[in-house]
């Protein structure tokens, strides 16, 4: 007998082709196989890699035990501010301008921005193509739409800037554009300073709001600070914006969903109340992030020598990926 289910109207979704690779990988015996699913950074041997400043900080934190208790809707402060430094630098991330709010990973930051946008009224997108196949997806999930345009021209192989720059000249104002800072997923092919310079004038004159992707900070320089040049440079240029930070690639905190979501605001008045439209928003979500990663990530930002360790780290495994 055949009994009517209630979920008879949902369809069979096929599986994401990188994670489908992934468990097909994991289950092959053969000894000759070679892993092309998700980008995850490996050892020399095909083990997983620890970062040498991770294992410390996880030394420390086993130490100074600080319990299972809730943390904070917002996040780890300690987290959050030192997030906030690594992207934007010690001085912009002191100027009071930015809400940061701890989220799962860049998946989880990037959901929260286009959530946050919504309620902004900002539900114009539009993204360059190849990119990550999770944007568009995330997009309409929140009820937004969006429109592609090229990033990556096959033909040339680089970048098609007059693609974007048309993109950029036509779309409405108060349209979104989704930027990759570095590293651009999957294409490697990243704006030079004067294409960015050219992208921010013309988002200012025509009241574009852009957001940032910063999903591999340090691992297209070798050097955090060089990477984050354009979310900087932004900055400057008094543009609000929203950045989505991951520490899953340069501290090896993949499954540790380390995160978080900034919005630079420039009038410092709307400051709290972008904070607290972040937190409300996350409530209705999973009301608090995970603590584990975060209190890694936050130990070795915050500690001068782990610091330091870690950038070093972060330019070695660079130049070991060229």
């Amino acid at each position: 007998m055949t009994i009517k289910s209630n979920f008879s109207n949902l369809t069979r979704e096929a599986p994401d082709p990188i994670v489908e690779t992934m468990t097909k990988y994991a289950q092959d015996s053969s000894p000759e196989k070679i892993d092309v699913s998700i980008g995850v950074y490996k050892g020399e041997k095909g083990e997983s890699y620890v970062f040498p400043a991770v294992s410390k900080a996880k030394k420390h934190l086993f130490e100074n035990d600080p319990g299972h208790s809730y943390t904070n809707m917002a996040g780890i402060p300690e987290y959050t501010r030192g997030a906030r430094k690594v992207v934007f630098g010690e001085r912009y991330a002191n100027e009071g301008k930015i809400a940061s709010l701890q989220t799962i990973s860049g998946t989880g930051a990037c959901h929260m921005a286009f959530l946050l946008l919504r309620e902004a009224g900002l539900t114009n997108f539009y993204i360059g193509t190849p990119c990550w196949s999770n944007y568009g997806p995330m997009i309409s999930h929140v009820g937004s739409t969006y429109s592609t345009y090229t990033h990556y021209d096959e033909k040339i192989r680089g970048i098609d800037f007059d693609a974007v720059l048309e993109a950029l000249n036509n779309a409405p104002s108060k349209s979104v554009f989704l930027f990759q800072a570095c590293c651009h997923n999957p294409t490697g092919a990243d704006f030079s300073k004067d294409q960015w310079k050219r992208i921010a004038s013309i988002v200012k004159s025509r009241d574009i709001f852009p957001v940032f992707d910063i999903a591999y900070q340090g691992f297209s320089s070798g050097d955090k600070d060089v990477d984050a040049w354009p979310v900087r440079y932004f900055y400057e240029q008094n543009l609000e914006f929203l950045v989505c930070q991951s520490f899953s690639k340069n501290m090896g905190l993949y499954s540790e969903r380390t995160g978080c979501l900034h919005a630079v605001v420039q009038d410092l008045d709307y400051v709290p109340n972008v904070q607290s439209q972040l937190v409300a928003l996350f409530r209705s979500e999973c009301s608090f992030a995970p603590a584990f990663g975060a209190r890694i990530a936050s130990i070795i930002i915050n500690e001068p020598d782990l610091e330091k360790e870690w950038s070093q780290e972060v330019s070695d495994v660079t130049t070991r990926i060229e």
